[in-house]
């Protein structure tokens, strides 16, 4: 029968002593190899010497019988660390703020020499954290890989707006999954005041912002988060956009042959409306005069005492009144007819 043993152990002078339980005699044979881990020649056993572990570098360590936890350091001012692990044996990893007195992260591996656990953690709130790699419960040791880099958490793209009537408009954006929640935020101003309208969580991509005032121009941003050891870590604002809620251009305006010399004008009744304004010329791009204010609910009128033979043009726009003042809608496309 034939066993293998394997132990790590610290650079040393070790014996092996064979002892026969049995009354008769035995045979047997030792062959006995030495290997590297390819560890640090510095091995940072507690706090007070922690190794310093550098952005970008891979540390190769080892834990041994007699060593069961190294430390590392890590300096940074970025806005939260990703730190990648390779255990070839079962480990724990623990993450400290600087003085101690907060787990930032934690996670146990469980890894093989000939498949190592790979993990990768994520910690922020501090500028200088540490970082302990220790035996498993049943283990006595086995090599392990640390390296590190700065987090970033991207700027959300291609916010954009949709005026869906006069008083609401229809805020959107790329979703992604980088994100754990997204910030919503509008002004009456660029450089003004900007006030957050809600949080939604990642699988989001659009805000309905109501109640509008009509007329008035309004500033959207947003910016996204992620939630690392219960902190917020938020990214930059989008670039800002804006639009003005307003009416609709009255829509299917209709111009038809009526009575002798007259023609019949309608169009669409539009429930944001206060007031349409009806307008005439008689040629396309000439002076238009106005003919007639209606109320809302007026969607018909007849243009009378005109030429016979004679074309006309016409076109029609609403409007409503907003804090004293009147907010007209775009025209609506021109149509003409012909007097009997």
């Amino acid at each position: 029968m034939t066993k293998v043993i394997t132990a790590y152990v610290s650079p040393g002078t070790y014996k092996v002593v064979i002892d026969n339980e049995r009354s008769a005699a035995s045979r047997y044979q030792i062959k006995a190899s030495i290997s590297s881990l390819g560890t640090n020649d510095i091995e940072p056993n507690d706090f007070d010497h922690a190794m310093t572990l550098n952005k970008g570098a891979t540390i190769t360590g080892a834990l041994t019988t007699q060593d069961k936890e190294d430390w590392y350091k890590i300096t940074t001012t970025s806005k939260f660390v990703r730190l990648s692990i390779s255990a070839y044996e079962d480990m724990d990893i623990n993450v400290y703020n600087q003085d101690l007195s907060e787990t930032l992260d934690y996670d146990y591996l469980y890894g093989k020499p000939a498949s190592p656990d790979q993990q990768i953690l994520e910690f922020c709130g501090s500028n200088v954290y540490y970082v302990k790699v220790s035996s498993g419960s049943w283990d006595d040791g086995g090599k392990y890989k640390l390296s590190w880099t700065a987090g970033t958490v991207p700027t959300v793209k291609n916010v954009k707006l949709q005026k869906l009537s006069s008083t609401e408009i229809k805020v959107t954006w790329d979703q992604n999954n980088a994100f754990d929640y997204y910030q919503v935020y509008r002004a009456t101003s660029e450089k003004g005041k900007y006030s957050l309208l809600g949080v939604y969580n990642k699988y989001y991509d659009t805000k309905y912002s109501t109640g509008l005032k009509t007329g008035t121009k309004y500033y959207y941003k947003v910016r996204g988060y992620r939630v690392i050891n219960k902190r917020r870590v938020m990214g930059a604002f989008s670039p800002v956009v804006s639009a003005t809620p307003s009416l609709k251009a009255p829509k299917n305006l209709t111009v038809s042959q009526s009575v002798r010399k007259a023609l019949s004008i309608t169009w669409n009744y539009d429930g944001e409306a206060s007031y349409y304004q009806l307008y005439r010329a008689s040629s396309l791009n000439g002076k238009y005069a106005l003919l007639g204010t209606y109320d809302k609910y007026t969607t018909y009128k007849r243009s009378t005492s005109l030429t016979s033979g004679r074309r006309y043009y016409y076109k029609v726009r609403s409007y409503k009144w907003v804090s004293g003042k009147r907010v007209f809608s775009p025209f609506s496309d021109i149509r003409s007819g012909v007097a009997k």
